[in-house]
């Protein structure tokens, strides 16, 4: 992924190559008018200590996206806010020295955040599909929108859920 011109990847875990920087949930909801809601939540995190970070949320820099209503390959704007449980969104946290964290988060009234899914992943021997794709566009701070973040060339390749990208 590509932050504002230069280049941000999470943390990869350098003594086991299936456990990737990126992992993925998905969980198969049903939506009161909707029906069957697939939804994946993509997360991401890159901080000094690496893995060792228990709690990603705490990293230096964590990423969250939430994609809902992911039935095929296309484009799906994430117009919603992180604060509700069903609706599309993006979060970038960026911990402060004083170990505040600024939140950049998505606003679809001005540059909206794009995933383009490019396929879902089915394998027999696993339940939940895999998706890969990619994303981009704007972030901005929730506290001063006036500060924001350009999103380029962000991927994600999520066959497996989890980190463990290698399988089961």
């Amino acid at each position: 992924m590509v932050l504002d011109g230069r280049k941000w990847e999470p943390d990869q875990d350098e003594q086991d190559p299936c456990k990737a920087g990126f992992s993925c949930s998905y969980a198969d909801l049903v939506r009161p008018g909707v029906g069957l809601s697939p939804k994946y939540v993509i997360v991401a995190s890159r901080d000094p200590k690496g893995f060792e970070v228990a709690d990603h949320i705490k990293s230096e820099n964590y990423l969250r996206m939430q994609v809902p209503d992911v039935r095929q390959p296309g484009a799906y704007v994430l117009d919603g806010t992180w604060r509700g449980h069903f609706l599309p969104f993006m979060t970038f946290s960026v911990r402060q020295p004083d170990g505040t964290y600024k939140i950049y988060v998505n606003d679809a009234r001005r540059t909206p955040l794009v995933v383009n899914v490019s396929e879902i992943v089915r394998d027999v021997s696993i339940s939940m599909p895999g998706i890969i794709g990619t994303f981009s566009g704007g972030l901005y701070n929730e506290k001063d929108p006036s500060d924001s973040l350009v999103v380029t060339k962000g991927e994600f390749n999520l066959t497996y859920m989890g980190a463990n990208h290698c399988g089961y």
